[in-house]
């Protein structure tokens, strides 16, 4: 795995996909300003396309 997707950033994405109620959307871009890395919309969709690899 590569050092980008550290486990740092991959408890912050999922913890803010937690909290998403069922139901409701939020885009990548939104995630990634909700963990204060605006720019990386695309990191956030690699760490959840990944998600089965973690076990989720």
């Amino acid at each position: 795995m590569s050092k980008i997707l550290d486990e740092l950033l991959i408890y912050e994405v999922l913890s803010v996909m937690e909290e998403i109620l069922e139901g409701k959307v939020a885009s990548y871009g939104q995630i990634a300003r909700l963990i204060g890395r605006d720019r990386n919309s695309r990191l956030v969709g690699k760490v959840l396309s990944m998600a089965e690899f973690y076990g989720l």
